[in-house]
């Protein structure tokens, strides 16, 4: 895959942290997020932020307002 264009590559799919669940139980036993056993809720890019700094925490707002004031 090194010299292969992204558009030929196999989907990849990573946590964005928008859905976990798992019981207390389970968590304090692992002493972390269980992941024995993972499933994945695709979300669509425009859904999905990623927020690290204040900007794009300033940029998901508008859009949640946009979104809000659409309906």
């Amino acid at each position: 895959y090194c010299f292969a264009n992204r558009q030929d590559l196999p989907a990849v799919y990573r946590p964005n942290g928008a859905v976990y669940v798992f019981t207390t139980q389970a968590f304090l036993a692992a002493g972390a997020i269980p992941s024995q056993r993972m499933g994945a809720v695709v979300m669509p890019q425009d859904r999905s932020w990623d927020i690290d700094t204040a900007s794009d925490f300033a940029r998901a707002e508008q859009a949640a307002l946009a979104q809000k004031a659409q309906g």
